[in-house]
């Protein structure tokens, strides 16, 4: 008896971390500008399976009195936004990021909403659209988020074995002269501020998967927040099923 190979192809083959793309993004500093509850991003053009992130940082005291909330409207669909956050009660340094998977293609707005007296504040938004490889989801597979009453350093590390996916942060402080960010190899940084010299921080992870450790450091003397999440494209349930079948079937195919 002798077993016989079979060999799998195409979207049946691969890694715990698929290909992620960054089909679109935009950012904007508002400053006191655009009043929560608008439109901050309109006309997103997305498709079913496509992962909307956003991220937003304020000045506003977040000590859980205060709460930013996401939104999506327009003739596209999306699941209910997830939530990460990081906020300093004893300063006013807020750091958000949102995501959802979207469920019908389409046009998408999005904006943000406060529970604060205050509909105004300075801020910084960005949003990135994620689109997976053909038979993969898009999925959350490390977040961490920090903050500090006016220290001199503060970080996030992720998981070191994370790599070749799409990582965000969103960071705020209330200086934006004396902000000074470093990160691990590999990493791209890209940042706007706001009125009171907020940041937004997006990492795009090196896409051969090298293993770069995703860390990263802000050096700052005054109120800092900083929130990150790291996404990786999976196999989807119906290709993952497809591939424990072949698996049962090379068991099962057995020359004589």
């Amino acid at each position: 008896m002798k077993l016989k190979t079979l060999t799998l192809a195409g979207a049946l083959v691969g890694s715990a971390s698929g290909a992620i793309s960054l089909v679109s993004s935009d950012a904007n500093a508002n400053g006191n500008g655009t009043p929560y509850s608008s439109n901050f991003f309109t006309g997103v053009a997305v498709e079913a399976g496509d992962v909307i992130v956003l991220t937003h940082s304020n000045n506003k005291r977040d000590n859980g009195s205060n709460t930013i909330s996401a939104s999506a409207s327009g003739t596209a669909a999306t699941g209910a936004f997830t939530t990460l956050s990081a906020g300093d009660s004893g300063g006013q340094a807020g750091a958000w990021i949102f995501y959802s998977t979207v469920t019908a293609s389409g046009l998408l707005d999005l904006s943000f909403a406060t529970n604060n007296a205050s509909t105004n504040g300075s801020k910084t938004n960005a949003y990135y659209l994620l689109r997976p490889d053909t038979g993969e989801v898009i999925e959350l597979v490390d977040s961490q988020a920090n903050a500090n009453v006016a220290g001199t350093s503060i970080g996030l590390s992720f998981d070191s074995s994370v790599s070749g996916g799409f990582g965000v942060m969103s960071f705020a402080n209330q200086s934006a002269t004396t902000a000074v960010v470093s990160s691990t190899t590999g990493w791209d940084l890209d940042q706007a501020g706001g009125g009171n010299g907020e940041f937004r921080r997006v990492l795009y992870s090196d896409a051969n998967g090298d293993g770069v450790d995703p860390s990263f450091t802000v050096t700052n003397t005054e109120n800092e927040a900083l929130v990150g999440a790291y996404f990786q494209s999976v196999p989807e349930p119906t290709s993952a099923a497809l591939i424990a079948l072949a698996g049962l079937g090379l068991l099962r195919r057995r020359r004589v």
